[in-house]
């Protein structure tokens, strides 16, 4: 699976190539060269995100069950499936618009995933010259709660986080549901 052993070529074939035109702007992954072992760590991350989200996949089917619901065991399905694993990289350009009226400023605006389960890491910044900037103040997440609630959310730097999507909740029948948030 892409996780497991990731590949640098997406999978092939008829349906794949249907997958691959739909979702992936290039056949290739590009790994920048000014960064040698960048490629190896992604790899090395994607195996232990993949780990933890299996693990966790089992735990929601295990609740979804408990509570009656007629499909069970469908995140670890997807999960365990070679070509529904995504591993990805966002990158958010500088800000150029101004705090809105609450003086809030965000990088990506209020929404919930698509996909089933994702999977993050700390948020990572950098200045003009491509260096690491590790004062940022702030929060990586403000994500709403099933009462309404907002929470501001940080990952710290030795954790991984994860948010249900709204493909579970769809196949859970809403005994999982997906989780409004925005990028701070």
């Amino acid at each position: 699976t892409p996780f497991e052993a990731p590949a640098d070529r997406p999978p092939t074939g008829a349906a794949a190539a249907a997958v691959r035109d739909t979702f992936l702007s290039s056949d290739n992954n590009l790994w920048p060269a000014e960064i040698a072992e960048f490629e190896a760590a992604f790899k090395e991350m994607s195996v232990i995100m993949r780990s933890a989200a299996t693990k966790l996949a089992s735990c929601a089917d295990a609740f979804v069950r408990s509570s009656g619901a007629a499909d069970a065991d469908k995140l670890s399905a997807v999960l365990t499936h070679p070509s529904c694993a995504k591993g990805r990289l966002l990158y958010y350009f500088p800000q150029t618009k101004p705090a809105d009226k609450d003086g809030d400023t965000k990088w990506c605006g209020w929404h919930s995933d698509h996909g089933s389960l994702t999977c993050l890491t700390k948020a990572m910044y950098f200045d003009q010259d491509g260096q690491e900037v590790t004062d940022k103040v702030g929060d990586d997440l403000a994500i709403e709660s099933r009462d309404g609630a907002i929470h501001n959310v940080r990952i710290p730097s030795d954790a991984i986080a994860f948010q249900i999507g709204q493909a579970a909740q769809i196949q859970s029948g809403s005994v999982l549901r997906a989780t409004p948030h925005c990028v701070t």
